[in-house]
């Protein structure tokens, strides 16, 4: 008995010891494996990804480069702030934000498409934009930040099952594949990190209940 239990004590340091080992493992690589940069190539649509504002420079520099002729982005969930906006400190909605940077840019209003109702997670915001396109088979350039891409590659691709999708990784926005070199990095990807192991498991986050036949 107690040679079992000493066996029983043994494996389960030792499996102990290569989780620990793996889960190192996955953290220090997960700046690599987070990033998902395809080359760029003539589409039908660029698709600025909800987020961080470095993200529509970058899509009006493919846009002017000629990789497609339309830009689309969606509208977020935008949570009630009545106290800043009491004291005029509310900023502009993140559409308005995108739209701004676009144009300045050089993207014209005519090539805009701003689609969905207060999506609060890339799943929603992916569901929102198959909604928005329909059926159709269209070739999709998604620009994102650098951490996010991975799990916003397998939010648009299930929910866009028709689409040929690329991802375009923002270059203006700070990030390192060693991410605990830099305090920035580290937070996106250690965020990123929690965020992608919730969608894995199928957890998303929803500002609207799914509609019927999603």
């Amino acid at each position: 008995m107690r040679r079992a239990v000493a066996v029983f004590l043994q494996v389960v340091g030792a499996c102990a010891v290569v989780g620990g080992a793996l889960v190192v493992a996955l953290l220090l690589l997960a700046g690599y494996w987070m990033r998902v940069d395809d080359a760029p190539r003539p589409s039908d649509a660029i698709v600025v990804v909800n987020g961080d504002l470095h993200r529509p420079i970058y899509a009006a520099d493919l846009y002017n480069e000629g990789y497609a002729p339309e830009v689309w982005f969606g509208r977020p969930h935008r949570d009630p702030e009545p106290d800043l906006e009491a004291l005029g400190m509310l900023p502009p909605p993140q559409e308005m934000q995108y739209a701004k940077i676009l144009r300045e840019k050089g993207v014209p209003d005519a090539a805009m498409h701003i689609f969905g109702h207060g999506h609060q997670s890339t799943v929603e915001e992916a569901e929102a934009l198959a909604r928005a396109l329909g059926p159709a088979r269209r070739k999709l350039l998604l620009v994102t930040s650098p951490y996010h891409a991975r799990r916003a590659k397998l939010a648009f691709r299930h929910a866009l099952p028709n689409c040929d999708i690329r991802m375009a990784c923002t270059p203006y926005e700070p990030y390192e594949t060693l991410w605990w070199t830099t305090q920035r990095s580290a937070q996106a990807v250690v965020m990123e990190a929690a965020k992608t192991a919730y969608h894995l498991f199928g957890g998303v986050f929803r500002a609207h209940p799914r509609p019927a036949g999603d």
